[in-house]
């Protein structure tokens, strides 16, 4: 007896499984032995009658020259390497390949470029600051020019503290140099000065008159000839020094530089000690127009 499901077995003639009436099947006394069973109604609009319980045939008997399949292993069920060659197992079990790399080594070469950056945003930053002349607050030395009698003109570069302006006095043109606090004209120095002599109730005075005209020292060249005086009395100190240069044989230049006030410290030496830098650094030159 061959099994159904063997190739060579014949395939049941018709009528083998019983014939169908109306769409309905009639499993007779075919190969599986079932019992006959009466024919179904057939179900309302066309729906088949639910299938009989299955019934095995007690005569059938297993082939004994079949042997099933073995199942093969497939191309996945394995590993194609040994368990953790490549390192441990991941978490859905397949291996990881080798361990974490180490981190590269970093670099130092953006370090230092940019502690060498600093370095010399920092210099350049102190070398403005240190230098920065145009943010320099310490006032600088004035040159001024002025034009006297005679036709003599006369250039000054006067020291960081002083200042010059054209006076006069007795109709003649006179340069009254003067500390640059100082606001008062030559008139009114003069009558402060002889205040201080008669009274000693005057302010204390440090001035420096220019003016060209006959020589206030004996003098017979271009060099400077100087002279002190001491018009001190019992109420104020005045304290003079007059200088001279030649300009042409008949005129010079002359400074005449006074400090006075109601006592001696008070009066000082602050217009003398002008006059005497005005000469030894060649501050004062003058010239003559033909």
């Amino acid at each position: 007896m061959t099994h159904p499901s063997d190739p060579h077995a014949p395939h049941g003639a018709p009528g083998q499984f019983g014939e169908t009436q109306i769409g309905v099947p009639q499993f007779g006394g075919g190969q599986f032995g079932g019992a006959q069973q009466a024919p179904q109604q057939q179900a309302p609009y066309g729906q088949p009658p639910a299938a009989p319980p299955f019934q095995p045939n007690p005569s059938f008997q297993p082939n004994p020259s079949f042997q099933p399949r073995q199942p093969q292993p497939g191309p996945f069920q394995q590993a194609p390497f040994p368990q953790g060659q490549f390192g441990p197992a991941g978490p859905f079990g397949q291996p990881q390949f080798g361990q974490p790399f180490p981190p590269p080594t970093k670099s130092r070469k953006p370090l230092i470029f940019g502690l060498l950056a600093l370095v010399l945003a920092i210099a350049a930053v102190l070398t403005v600051v240190i230098i920065a002349p145009w943010k320099s607050s310490e006032p600088e030395e004035v040159v001024a020019t002025f034009e006297l009698a005679d036709g003599v003109s006369v250039n000054v570069r006067l020291p960081v503290g002083w200042s010059a302006a054209t006076d006069s006095e007795k109709n003649e043109t006179l340069i009254r140099i003067h500390q640059d606090d100082e606001e008062r004209v030559l008139s009114q120095l003069s009558d402060n000065l002889r205040t201080l002599d008669k009274s000693g109730s005057g302010s204390p005075m440090h001035i420096v008159v220019m003016f060209t005209g006959a020589c206030t020292t004996t003098t017979t060249t271009d060099d400077w000839a100087t002279r002190n005086k001491d018009d001190s009395s019992t109420n104020h100190t005045e304290r003079w020094m007059y200088a001279s240069s030649k300009v042409d044989d008949r005129k010079c230049l002359n400074l005449s530089g006074v400090d006075s006030a109601a006592d001696s410290t008070a009066a000082g030496t602050v217009a003398r000690d002008l006059l005497q830098q005005l000469i030894n650094e060649d501050r004062v030159t003058a010239s003559k127009s033909v």
